[in-house]
């Protein structure tokens, strides 16, 4: 999965007070007692461009980015969170929008972090998102240990992870497809739940939220004009959407079909196409790239490109 990675500058916390439950500012020898998490940013690098992008998140630019702090000897239980904290992104360097130091009672200080277009319903350290509609980006990081005050980690990462997969589409057939089809007009992810909740912490996991309401999300659209003619060879067409990739059970595989429907002249009620071979199903972070080829059926194949590369690859056929 591509990363937003944090890297190379440090987020530096300021010298305060301290009590039973306040940050300690000295070890012993009077030297103050830092909290480090490297900075800087990566951009998201695509293979090639297929159709339109939308937005991705490939850089920060005095950004706001919420981040979530617990203090544990061991890994800590992100559901009983109750602490946060505000960095402000600006390219490389970062900034914390309050004081952050160690505690006195030495345990460690982890950090977990979010950042999406969408603005979700906090509640903990699960992350509510609704009108998931594929135009919007989702990115959070799996638990980063920063040390302690005895032991700190002078090089501790923030990466930022995409949590939504992207699905781009192809087409392609012969002169006779054409003839039967006519110009595609219409095609459409079905099915796709619109409302998820990310959980954060050692590592971050999707799913779909129980109340969600399911949606199709247009690819592409050209009903009222012409439609594309079916091209010979494989060709883009429409919109890349970043979506739900399906959870705990991905979508892309025979227990969880990835529906599409596509609509043409000459198939005006649509044909439904279930994409059933994607070697372990939708990836977060990765572009999806699916073959529509047109013969006397609908032939799909699929490939993954883009955002990171991957070797899985699909089949199918619809008629």
């Amino acid at each position: 999965m591509k990363k937003l990675v944090l890297g190379m500058l440090a987020m530096t916390a300021l010298v305060g007070c301290s009590s039973n439950n306040d940050p300690v500012d000295e070890v012993g020898n009077g030297e103050k007692v830092e909290i480090k998490l490297n900075a800087g940013v990566v951009g998201v690098e695509t293979k090639a461009a297929i159709a339109t992008e939308g937005s991705d998140i490939t850089a920060f630019t005095n950004t706001t980015v919420p981040l979530f702090r617990m203090d544990a000897s061991t890994d800590p239980t992100w559901a009983s969170v109750t602490s946060s904290v505000d960095a402000t992104i600006n390219g490389s360097i970062v900034t914390l929008d309050a004081t952050q130091k160690y505690y006195v009672n030495d345990l460690n200080a982890y950090f977990i972090g979010y950042y999406s277009q969408l603005t979700p319903t906090v509640e903990k350290n699960v992350l509510k998102f609704s009108g998931v509609d594929g135009t919007k980006d989702i990115i959070c990081t799996n638990q980063v240990d920063a040390g302690n005050k005895t032991t700190p980690t002078a090089s501790a990462v923030l990466t930022f992870n995409h949590m939504v997969s992207k699905i781009a589409i192809n087409i392609m057939g012969t002169a006779a497809a054409q003839q039967a089809f006519g110009n595609i007009t219409k095609i459409e992810l079905v099915n796709i739940p619109t409302s998820i909740d990310i959980t954060l912490g050692k590592t971050a996991s999707i799913a779909a939220n129980t109340a969600s309401a399911s949606a199709s999300i247009i690819l592409y659209d050209d009903d009222d004009v012409t439609g594309t003619a079916i091209p010979t060879a494989a060709t883009s067409i429409g919109v890349i959407p970043k979506i739900f990739n399906g959870g705990a059970t991905p979508y892309g595989t025979v227990s969880a079909p990835l529906k599409l429907k596509i609509y043409t002249k000459n198939n005006t009620g649509g044909i439904e196409v279930s994409v059933t071979s994607i070697e372990g199903g939708l990836e977060l972070g990765k572009t999806h790239t699916i073959t529509l080829t047109f013969k006397d059926q609908i032939g799909v194949t699929s490939a993954i490109s883009g955002w990171e590369n991957s070797s899985h690859n699909g089949s199918g056929e619809v008629g």
